[in-house]
């Protein structure tokens, strides 16, 4: 482009006009993004299309775009041309619309989030209480998705009063099971989980769960649910209702269960349904974040943070995190947290641990049927 119409080109940037007049007045003197420049003059690589790309659908005006990308190394010209060509493209007209549609839904999820937290129990501590009557707790939990740990709801299960890694070793030694093993050994264990799955018989694992005082190596959890099914089937006996009316007993396939040794730990993630996390042998650490704070969770694949915890996030690099309002508690023996659907948490073992989850409320639960299939994994 002849130095004359750069300087133009410039100035007009910085003063904020519309691009499309800018390339409208371009092509008028036959300066067409495909002849802003000789072919072979430039190579525009597909590091600056991202970084315009990206700076674009953030909001940043072209002025910002080149003054940043010139700060990064690349030439004026190069930013100048990638902006111009893009600004006129039409998929990018059509991402940028998809991309407000997106920000509208942040500011919204942002602003009713603030609002929430004017009530005590919302994000600034879970209440802990004894199991009310289901349409009390569908009134004052459920509906309104607020967590709850809930106290006296299964003293009348045999398991409450039963399971330990004893009794599964004594009452089910030949049980062949599917667990997670040599989750250590791979960063993303959650996520690959699949191809951690191992069979073997429960007296084996349960005597290498007992071996260990610390660790993530081995775990049984609801992914191990499918082949699972005849130990679960097995364990009803010892299962009842949650309290009364709470869970429809005839979906018992919707019952999970959680076995493993102290230092067991689930990242964090939400789940596409309403849970109930009850606490049998030993303690856990449930650290939980509000469902409406997504946009700021760094939300980049399917249910998964990029981060594990926020145990020491490193707010220059995760500057969101500072809006984010975690709580935390630990969950004794006997008791039973409600996790809402789309709350974000991380569950930690602090002792050798026995859980059972539940899904199979007396009430919608089946939200997951109209998550977007194309965001799964």
């Amino acid at each position: 482009m002849p130095q004359d119409w750069q300087i133009w080109l410039e100035q007009n940037l910085q003063r904020g006009c519309s691009e499309e007049q800018l390339m409208a007045v371009l092509k008028q003197h036959g300066l067409a993004p495909s002849q802003v420049f000789e072919p072979g003059d430039i190579d525009i690589d597909q590091s600056l299309r991202e970084f315009v790309l990206e700076r674009s659908l953030a909001g940043d005006g072209g002025a910002e775009i080149i003054a940043d990308g010139m700060a990064k190394g690349w030439p004026a010209a190069q930013i100048e041309e990638t902006y111009l060509d893009l600004t006129v493209d039409p998929v990018f007209r059509k991402l940028l619309q998809t991309q407000q549609k997106l920000n509208k839904c942040s500011w919204m999820m942002r602003t009713q989030d603030r609002l929430r937290q004017l009530q005590p129990n919302y994000a600034a501590q879970i209440e802990r209480k004894s199991v009310p009557g289901f349409s009390e707790f569908v009134q004052q939990h459920y509906s309104l998705q607020v967590p709850v740990i809930l106290l006296h709801g299964i003293e009348h299960w045999p398991a409450r009063h039963q399971w330990s890694p004893e009794y599964f070793a004594a009452h089910f030694p030949e049980q062949m099971i599917e667990v997670q093993m040599h989750r250590q050994s791979d960063p993303n264990f959650e996520r690959n989980s699949p191809q951690l799955k191992r069979l073997t018989l429960m007296r084996d694992f349960i005597s290498k769960l007992m071996a260990v005082q610390y660790s993530n190596d081995m775990y049984l959890t609801a992914n191990n649910a499918a082949q699972n099914k005849l130990l679960m089937q097995a364990l009803q006996k010892d299962i009842a209702d949650f309290g009364t009316g709470y869970c429809d007993l005839t979906q018992s396939e919707r019952q999970f269960l959680w076995m493993g040794p102290a230092g067991t730990f689930t990242p964090l993630h939400y789940d596409l349904t309403n849970n109930m996390l009850v606490q049998l042998y030993g303690r856990k650490k449930v650290t939980l974040i509000p469902a409406l704070q997504m946009p700021d969770m760094y939300n980049h694949c399917w249910v998964f943070s990029e981060l594990n915890c926020l145990d020491n996030a490193d707010l220059k690099q995760y500057p969101q995190l500072q809006h984010v309002t975690p709580l935390e508690c630990v969950l004794e023996p006997g008791e039973a947290l409600f996790i809402p659907i789309g709350w974000w948490h991380s569950v930690e073992s602090l002792d050798v641990s026995i859980s059972l989850s539940f899904t199979n409320f007396n009430q919608m639960n089946q939200f997951y049927n109209e998550y977007p299939s194309d965001l799964i994994k």
